[in-house]
């Protein structure tokens, strides 16, 4: 390997380098045949031996450091640093259990688990009188809510959950990867008998998603692309091949088209919006009634390329700040004969994670005495309008102080 060869090469440099440092430091001394001068070249001499002897024990050490680094490096020599393809799980005898209801033929214990797990949450979000759409999203939120994405597989030395590319991982750590978010929607389909298919894309690097037929059309469906935060945005929740596309991940062109908007979640849950400066408004209502998403439809203005229109609601989308709220644009998709664009947009508070605090009503905390309004009217004034300050309420301003203070004060 090289990268070995090319460290031990340095080290083995380093070595020579300082013994050719360590005996450069002896001085030369002037012949004498005098008593005294023999002394001190007899001194001269047992100080070289003692330097020599220290010399010989510093290069035992580079040597045995160097063998120890070869040990340690020789564990690499089979790692490869391109992007590892992961197994697609096979599902069939879970699937065959579930249905003939005998588990006799599972001779893996992980199967045996994942067959477990998913029956109870069958019985815990499937109900009889569901429309495949409605047992679709159903599952979809389940292992959106229920499963963490492995970010250790990212690394460039794997220290990721060794099966977050499987339906255990996903049911039994709670852990996933695209490949095990994609194996465990499979799976609930193939169980709940709705047809589909499951894409592992590996052409532009990995990626796996799955594709579903509901009604009569195919759509893909992508869990570990949803846009969401603490709630899932249902953004690649039976989205077409157009939005798909725009991902950069190809698959096999034999695979059913995805053309219909008719189950697209984006699409079925949009608010009309007559013209882009309704758009605002909207906004606000979903931040009062403390919506997490929230879907527009806006025509496509007359004359207008549609496509381009996409790109400009797109643009807006990433651009729009909220103050206290992280307001994130997903993707726009054109519907009704490219009449109508939808637009998504995330929305988080920054006090998500701190309103569920529950602070005590003896709680005494000293607060600075701040005008804010005169603070907004300031950034306002010194900025031109460029930054602004949004409102909130001295509730709010305690839930991020007592945020805050709550490991250091009240433990």
């Amino acid at each position: 390997m090289k990268i070995r060869q090319r460290i031990i090469s340095v080290l083995c440099v380093c070595a020579v380098m300082t013994a050719c440092g360590c005996t450069a430091d002896k001085k030369s001394e002037p012949k004498s045949s005098s008593d005294t001068e023999d002394k001190a070249e007899s001194s001269q001499a047992a100080e070289d031996g003692g330097r020599i002897s220290a010399l010989e024990a510093k290069v035992e050490e580079f040597s045995d450091k160097i063998t120890e680094l070869e040990n340690k490096l020789a564990e690499f020599d089979d790692f490869d640093f391109e992007e590892e393809i992961h197994e697609v799980y096979d599902d069939t005898a879970v699937v065959e259990a579930y249905k003939s209801g005998d588990d006799s033929a599972l001779t893996d214990e992980k199967d045996k688990f994942i067959l477990k797990a998913v029956t109870e949450a069958i019985d815990e979000i499937i109900k009889d009188d569901m429309t495949d759409y409605e047992k679709e999203k159903a599952v979809y939120e389940y292992i959106y809510k229920t499963t963490r994405f492995d970010n250790g597989s990212l690394s460039a030395i794997d220290d990721s959950d060794e099966f977050s590319h499987t339906p255990y991982g996903v049911l039994h750590d709670h852990t996933a990867i695209c490949v095990g978010n994609a194996t465990t929607f499979k799976l609930f389909m193939d169980i709940l008998g709705i047809e589909n298919e499951l894409i592992h894309s590996t052409e532009e690097g990995e990626h796996a998603w799955n594709l579903v037929k509901i009604d009569g059309d195919w759509y893909h469906v992508d869990i570990t692309f949803d846009g969401g935060g603490s709630e899932p945005s249902y953004s690649y929740l039976n989205v077409t091949d157009r939005i798909k596309l725009a991902d950069g991940y190809p698959w096999d062109d034999s695979l059913p088209e995805c053309t219909s908007t008719k189950y697209c979640y984006s699409v079925l849950n949009a608010k009309e919006c007559k013209d882009i400066y309704a758009l605002p408004e909207i906004i606000a209502e979903a931040l009062e009634n403390g919506d997490k998403t929230l879907y527009v439809r806006i025509p496509v203005p007359e004359g207008t390329l549609p496509e381009a229109f996409t790109g400009q609601l797109q643009c807006i989308g990433d651009y729009i700040e909220g103050g206290r709220y992280f307001i994130m644009g997903t993707s726009v998709m054109l519907t009704d004969n490219d009449t109508q664009a939808v637009a998504g947009y995330t929305i988080e508070s920054e006090l998500d994670g701190l309103d569920d605090f529950d602070i005590p009503d003896d709680t005494d905390i000293t607060l600075a005495e701040i005008d804010y309004d005169k603070l907004r009217e300031l950034f306002e004034e010194k900025t031109d309008g460029e930054v602004s300050l949004s409102e909130f309420s001295s509730d709010e301003v305690m839930s991020y102080v007592y945020g805050g203070l709550q490991n250091d004060l009240y433990e």
